[in-house]
């Protein structure tokens, strides 16, 4: 047999005790929290007690002065809420917990008042993953970090951190700020910001994000942002910000509980009065609670705002969440959200003795380290063809308009119809640049036109699934606005599917649009740094693409962090299913409820069994509730 040597046994000592005074703090902890569900179980263990001890008067009383304590201060607090604006409160456990004394039923009535008081601590249980998960984000962050300060490697405090510190930070290391990237490159796990796992590869000055993990290579950042402006921070504000903002369906249903209530009262007296007995009042009471109206509304939609935060939806306020589940219409920013950044070469149209790879080959010499906007279309094209390009002296870029330079002693343009007819090329009569109705370069050499290059918009590949899944959501209007030409956005329109548009739209105009659009309520999708007065004006103003910049996302009503449209879908349906859980567990709640009632209207239970059932149902609506939390909106 071994023996427990004695470091052994002071070992499993100091643990046992060290696990037995977080279990007393935790237990003084609840009594505190929650005092008033502490002292009416502690009345019912009392009262269990006494009547085991055959001292049953004694536990009649003792119950019963438990009980009125719960009513009394649940009273207060029922008074507190009605100045607060908040009606429908649960009366009818308080009436119950008092009839049942009078009419002597006090086991029933210690039942009741435990169910009453353990409202808050149910909801606490029912929330507390969503409302602690702001303070879990905040734990992620590191509390100190490597800087670099005058050619030497010292650990500070994050607090301690300025704007232009020069970080260091190791493989597996929690990004402290954010910051630019100076040296080296990786691999970051942005997931906890933007809610996607896929990996972002970044290299030399591109951004990385406080909150971020940098998954492999050691890297030099230069800081960007104090750690209380980081995103990370911006968005744990947002996100409290929302979790505690009022609820727009919770008033609806207090009156709803109020409705509910009194048909309860017309019942319950009809029984009284056709039986003549008291107690059958009692019984038939017993088992109405509105608790399906009281908690469910507040505590679904922090559920489900909590679920859409993980995925990198954040509403800003209940009531956006609530809103978007009723959305019927949706205007889109043609440039920003259904498009791809830049557009392709489309067609190459020769003059005279030039064909499409001469043409091609002269645009791609001046534009190949060009900052032009149609540039980056063209050297994509040029490298498909594979073509040489030409030497290229005295290249000068005309700003917003076009290039010129000398190839092999020729003066050759490139750029927009301006560019040339100001400097007054030739143009051959073929040519009609009036019937060209897509964006176009014009390439000329020694005052002749040569040709032309022509580019179409390249509509998202998410575009159309998400116009899709959102036509079985029942959003079947949709709007295309865009100062863009009506030709270019009737083709985006058509592959689309969408037979609204407003094209070459002043930006005075943009406002009348939404504000003529007739499916209500409306969305818009734009973008977070271009379009902040058309998303203070719609319904509910949708910025995409917000990693990076949560500021510039402050017009926005709801902000997704990822480029990708099918976030979209996955927000209208996390919120249509919280509403929908919303009615069900109402639904669910009322229906037992009623019949319940009818059930113990033929007086054959007892009030204690009514009180055991009440508490039943109230289990069964806050399991209802907890199906929020089983909901992915990842598919």
């Amino acid at each position: 047999m071994t023996l427990i040597t004695r470091p052994k046994f002071r070992y499993i000592a100091n643990t046992l005790s060290a696990i037995f005074q977080s279990m007393i703090k935790q237990i003084f902890s609840f009594l505190r929290t929650y005092r008033l569900l502490s002292w009416t179980t502690i009345g019912l263990v009392i009262g269990i007690v006494l009547w085991l001890f055959h001292l049953h008067t004694l536990a009649n009383w003792n119950i019963s002065a438990f009980a009125l304590i719960a009513v009394v201060s649940s009273l207060v607090s029922m008074w507190q809420m009605i100045r607060a604006g908040r009606y429908g409160i649960d009366v009818a456990a308080l009436i119950t917990v008092v009839a049942s004394i009078v009419l002597h039923q006090y086991w029933a009535s210690i039942v009741v008042a435990v169910g009453l008081t353990s409202r808050p601590w149910l909801e606490s249980i029912v929330t507390r993953s969503a409302r602690k998960y702001p303070s879990e984000l905040l734990k992620r962050l590191p509390h100190r970090a490597h800087v670099i300060r005058k050619s030497k490697l010292a650990e500070i405090s994050v607090g301690d951190i300025v704007v232009s510190d020069k970080l260091l930070i190791h493989p597996g290391e929690i990004v402290p700020v954010d910051a630019l990237i100076m040296e080296g490159g990786g691999t970051f796990d942005e997931s906890a910001l933007s809610g996607s796992s896929q990996p972002q590869i970044k290299a030399i000055g591109d951004s990385i994000l406080g909150g971020s993990v940098n998954i492999d290579g050691e890297i030099t950042a230069k800081v960007t942002r104090l750690a209380v402006d980081s995103q990370y921070q911006q968005i744990v504000r947002i996100i409290r910000s929302a979790i505690d903002s009022p609820v727009p369906l919770a008033r609806s249903f207090d009156w709803y509980s109020a409705f509910f209530m009194i048909g309860t009262y017309i019942i319950a007296t009809a029984t009284w009065l056709i039986s003549g007995q008291p107690l059958r009042f009692l019984e038939v009471f017993i088992v109405a609670t509105p608790l399906s109206f009281l908690l469910t509304p507040t505590t679904i939609y922090i559920i489900g705002l909590s679920r859409a935060f993980r995925d990198g939806i954040i509403a800003k306020t209940n009531t956006t969440f609530a809103q978007l589940a009723k959305v019927k219409g949706i205007v889109f920013d043609k440039t920003d959200t259904l498009i791809n950044g830049m557009p392709a070469v489309d067609t190459i149209m020769p003059c005279g003795s030039y064909n499409q790879r001469d043409v091609l080959t002269y645009a791609g010499s001046l534009m190949q380290r060009s900052n032009y906007f149609l540039a980056q279309a063209v050297n994509a094209a040029v490298a498909t063809k594979k073509l040489k390009l030409l030497r290229v002296k005295h290249i000068a870029e005309v700003a917003g308009l076009g290039i010129e330079a000398h190839i092999s002693n020729k003066d050759v343009l490139v750029g927009r119809l301006d560019l040339i007819q100001e400097r007054g090329v030739s143009i051959p009569k073929q040519i009609k640049p009036s019937r060209i109705n897509q964006a176009a370069v014009f390439v000329a050499i020694n005052g002749n036109l040569v040709g032309y290059i022509t580019f179409q918009e390249i509509v998202r590949t998410d575009a159309k699934p998400m116009l899709e899944e959102l036509s079985k959501l029942g959003i079947t209007r949709s709007l295309i606005m865009t100062d863009d030409s009506q030709t270019a956005t009737l083709k985006v329109a058509k592959q689309l599917g969408i037979s609204d548009i407003k094209a070459e739209i002043l930006p005075g105009d943009e406002l009348l649009a939404i504000e003529s659009f007739e499916a209500r309520p409306l969305a818009y999708i734009g973008n977070a740094l271009n379009d902040a007065t058309i998303l203070t004006a719609a319904d509910i103003g949708i910025a995409l693409d917000a990693r990076g910049n949560v500021v510039a996302g402050e017009a926005a009503d709801l902000i997704i962090m990822q480029n990708d449209l099918s976030y979209v879908v996955r927000a209208i349906t996390s919120a249509k299913r919280t509403l929908r859980i919303v009615k069900q567990s109402v639904v669910i709640g009322a229906t037992i409820c009623l019949a319940a009632m009818l059930v113990f209207a033929s007086g054959r239970f007892s009030p204690l069994t009514g009180a055991i059932i009440r508490s039943a149902i109230e289990i069964i609506i806050t399991f209802s509730v907890l199906r929020t939390y089983r909901y992915k909106t990842n598919p």
